[in-house]
């Protein structure tokens, strides 16, 4: 921006101006901290290292203890994978025995179902018997009236 366009501006445009640019300071600050900090830490370190043998040592030991742990991490991911396939197995077991018990029941009840109902088709099949054979002698002992009576009403007639 010019002098002259800056001149144009409204106070309140030239205050936010003025906060905006106090902001960017304090964040350059900030940034301008951090990247010190960083390089203070940075030659710390240096120092400390001492040597490239130093840090090769300890870049050594860093490599180790994560090998260590990448090694524990194996271990356990395995132990649970053990673990969770002993839980499968014994699920599946359970699962199994539980539908071998269901169809065992299943069987039973259906057995139990035939069984009442072969019942019933026998008890229904004697009574259909037993009225036939009721309605088959009141048959025959109306029949036999019958008879009788057209033999009386002949012998009468033939008189």
């Amino acid at each position: 921006m010019t002098e002259q366009d800056l001149k144009k501006l409204r106070r309140e445009d030239l205050i936010e101006i003025i906060y905006k640019l106090q902001e960017n300071e304090q964040q350059l600050n900030e940034k301008l901290e951090a990247a010190q900090k960083q390089l203070n830490d940075k030659n710390l370190k240096i120092s400390e290292s001492g040597s490239i043998a130093e840090a090769t040592a300890r870049l050594n030991g860093l490599f180790e203890a994560a090998q260590a742990t990448a090694d524990d991490y194996v271990a356990q991911v395995r132990l649970k994978n053990a673990d969770a396939e002993a839980q499968r197995e014994t699920m599946l077991a359970e699962a199994t025995q539980k539908a071998d018990q269901l169809v065992k029941d299943a069987s039973g009840k259906a057995d139990r179902i035939l069984s009442d109902a072969e019942a019933q088709a026998d008890a229904q099949r004697r009574q259909a018997e037993e009225e036939t054979q009721r309605r088959w002698e009141t048959f025959q002992a109306e029949a036999q009236k019958l008879i009788s009576a057209h033999a009386e009403l002949e012998a009468l007639l033939k008189r």
